[in-house]
């Protein structure tokens, strides 16, 4: 916590206040810990779970998440601009106020979350099922 974690691997501890901007996070488990004020902008989280958690003022903004499970955390506020989210699930949790922009969402399963005040504008959606509530 409160420090810079540039080149290493962070599997099961708390990131709450520092930046994490060039270190891959690949088979670890973040499954309690929030991730507040903390920009990750340059890291690819590929095959690890992310199950309840909160990520609420944060930018992802070149990352790709690509095999990881999104279940219980929300998206409140941050922005996912150009990252991929290809093969995972996000069943439960809530994308209020953040622009899905240039991402592709192509095999994923959206269900029972809501999608309010949010820009979906240049990505390709194949694949989606949703059911809006």
């Amino acid at each position: 916590s409160s420090g810079n974690l540039s080149s290493g691997n962070l599997s099961s501890g708390n990131l709450s206040s520092g930046n994490l901007s060039s270190g891959n996070l690949s088979s670890g488990n973040l499954s309690s810990g929030n991730l507040s004020s903390g920009n990750l902008s340059s890291g690819n989280l590929s095959s690890g779970n992310l199950s309840s958690g909160n990520l609420s003022s944060g930018n992802l903004s070149s990352g790709n998440l690509s095999s990881g499970n999104l279940s219980s955390g929300n998206l409140s506020s941050g922005n996912l601009s150009s990252g991929n989210l290809s093969s995972g699930n996000l069943s439960s949790g809530n994308l209020s106020s953040g622009n899905l922009s240039s991402g592709n969402l192509s095999s994923g399963n959206l269900s029972s979350g809501n999608l309010s005040s949010g820009n979906l504008s240049s990505g390709n959606g194949l694949k989606l099922k949703s059911v809006m509530m």
